[in-house]
């Protein structure tokens, strides 16, 4: 699964924001199933 965004968000820097996606990834459901493979591409604009 290949995951394309961008997104934008007022006051979030790119590396408070690429630790807020990891998070969400980890704690995905779908992720947590075997053999799941999910690929984030994010762009942030601010």
């Amino acid at each position: 699964m290949v995951l394309n965004s961008t997104i934008s968000l007022l006051g979030v820097d790119s590396a408070e924001f690429d630790e807020i996606i990891q998070k969400a990834k980890a704690d995905c459901s779908v992720s947590q199933m075997p053999n799941a493979e999910i690929t984030l591409d994010y762009t942030l604009n601010n």
